[in-house]
């Protein structure tokens, strides 16, 4: 199986998140429309709510293409709705989209996400956006509101609005988050289907870390495994070493996505990154047509030098790590 480029955008989205959230990476825009986002959002969502608990989704039918931060406004909706479900024990979740203005060049939308459940005490809605823990990183807590809520907050701001809170919605019961955003419009129906896939990534994907750092292998494979991806039924194995991985494929093993630490000499490894990845890219030759797995470099410093060296090898893009622990999308309260 080759990877499509919208996927592979979307990676690239998720490991670039961290950049995007402290300024330092501007927002991609992406070509989206209404109705693939809402059901994009429902299905990876909808095993998270509580039995006798809908997941449902309003919005206008329209071939109207939208341009923006589709992954980031995708990441924001999911952990809206992820949040709904953890506290709503009967009713329903609401995820809709409504269109609020429409000009020639771009339309202006509120997205919303409304439950039936306890509701948020007035003394906590303004703290629930910005609880961090005693060292500055943000903390989930067991019984509160969750760090998405944070991160969620920050998204809008990036995206140039505001993450609003109502509640009670009705008789002291329910909550509504929402965003208004200002959207631009594309101009084909082709850049819609080409980005179909970064709103509804694959699922039962495997895997490889190949790091010799314990902290990166613990925060990368929490990534790709905890919080909405949980429904993604992503599957992680780890490598300590170059050397490592080579014999983990000797044996058959085989991945869909391989993350790779250029330097991993701590265990006892002798080959870098690059080099672990053109060996990979000759047995994938060597075993004629068929997958090819989506290979990302990185080490600390990611220079220029860095990232040619590492599309030489044969690596699909190169980034900076390691990820910064205090951020935690894509992710649920726990």
């Amino acid at each position: 199986m080759t990877h499509t480029i919208p996927f592979q955008l979307f990676l690239k989205n998720v490991l670039s998140l961290d950049k995007i959230l402290d300024g330092s990476m501007p927002l991609p825009r992406e070509t989206f429309g209404l109705a693939n986002l809402c059901k994009g959002v429902k299905d990876m969502v909808r095993h998270s709510a509580l039995p006798g608990v809908t997941i449902e989704t309003e919005y206008e039918e329209s071939a109207m293409l939208l341009r923006g931060a589709a992954m980031q406004l995708n990441l924001m909706l999911l952990n809206l709705v992820s949040n709904a479900a953890k506290f709503t024990t009967e009713g329903r979740i609401v995820l809709s989209a409504t269109v609020l203005e429409e000009t020639a060049a771009g339309a202006k939308i509120k997205f919303s996400v409304t439950d039936t459940g306890p509701g948020i005490p007035a003394d906590k809605q303004r703290s629930i956006f910005e609880m961090r823990s005693q060292t500055g990183g943000l903390v989930s807590q067991s019984k509160g509101f969750g760090i998405g809520l944070n991160v969620a907050s920050k998204l809008a701001v990036l995206m140039g609005a505001e993450l609003c809170l109502k509640s009670p919605v009705e008789r002291g019961m329910g909550s509504e988050f929402s965003v208004t955003l200002m959207l631009g419009k594309a101009e084909t129906v082709a850049e819609v289907e080409k980005a179909a896939d970064i709103l509804a990534p694959p699922q039962g994907l495997r895997v490889l870390i190949v790091d010799d750092g314990k902290l990166n292998q613990k925060l990368l494979s929490r990534r790709f495994t905890k919080g909405v991806f949980k429904d993604l039924r992503w599957s992680v194995e780890v490598a300590v070493n170059g050397e490592q991985a080579l014999e983990m494929m000797e044996g058959g093993s085989e991945f869909d996505l391989i993350v790779m630490d250029e330097n991993m000499q701590e265990t006892g490894g002798v080959l870098l990154g690059t080099e672990t990845t053109k060996l990979i890219r000759e047995r994938e030759e060597e075993k004629g047509k068929g997958k090819r797995a989506v290979i990302v470099g990185h080490s600390g410093n990611c220079t220029d030098e860095d990232k040619e060296r590492g599309k030489k090898s044969g690596q699909d893009w190169y980034v900076s790590l390691p990820i910064n622990p205090s951020s935690p999308l894509p992710c649920r309260r726990s």
